[in-house]
């Protein structure tokens, strides 16, 4: 079997999800460290209805660490939904599982923590969510 199906299923099994829980995983990371010197992030997707895997790359010029984290996933739920628009997704909602290290994408993204910056990001997140 494939090492990287194996250490999947592996993580998984650690965190308590069956591959009935879930249609579409997205990982996300992103990076930068001051607003003037831009940043830059990646989004792994995992389609389970489908089974395809898609890696995201971007970068912006102005952004924060935080900005680059939520990013990723803005970009992977864009590209997942411009899929359902050109109908090679069928049978929508999808129940997406996000993971992420950061904290504040967690946490906000919770309502633990306040909303304060990146709003438009946030606003996009959450019509996403809606759908």
């Amino acid at each position: 079997m494939n090492p990287n199906v194996m250490a999947l299923g592996k993580f998984l099994k650690d965190q308590e999800i069956s591959s009935s829980q879930w249609d579409l995983l997205i990982f996300g990371d992103g990076s930068g460290a001051q607003w003037k010197d831009g940043g830059g992030c990646c989004a792994f997707i995992i389609d389970n209805r489908h089974h395809v895997r898609t890696c995201l790359i971007s970068a912006q010029s102005r952004a924060t660490v935080n900005r680059m984290e939520l990013r990723a996933y803005v970009d992977a739920l864009g590209v997942h939904y411009n899929e359902l628009l050109d109908g090679k997704i069928h049978k929508p909602p999808y129940r997406v599982w996000i993971f992420s290290d950061s904290e504040y994408t967690v946490k906000c993204g919770s309502r633990e923590y306040g909303r304060k910056a990146n709003l438009d990001l946030w606003a996009v997140i959450d019509w996403f969510e809606t759908r």
